[in-house]
């Protein structure tokens, strides 16, 4: 995650996660790395984003 204008936004997708900067509840980012790389942002106990890209290993 990176911080754009006082919001956050995905560093891979680069989609607006809806959470401001004051936000401060626990977020916890889990990526997974089998066949495609997967991240998935979860914001207090609710899954908040999940994105996907090719894996770049070869």
């Amino acid at each position: 995650m990176h911080l754009v204008a006082g919001r956050y936004k995905c560093n891979w997708c680069g989609a607006d996660l809806d959470l401001m900067f004051t936000d401060r509840e626990t977020i916890e980012i889990l990526t997974q790395h089998e066949g495609v790389d997967l991240r998935i942002i979860i914001v207090g106990e609710e899954e908040h984003h999940r994105c996907e890209r090719p894996t770049q290993r070869g």
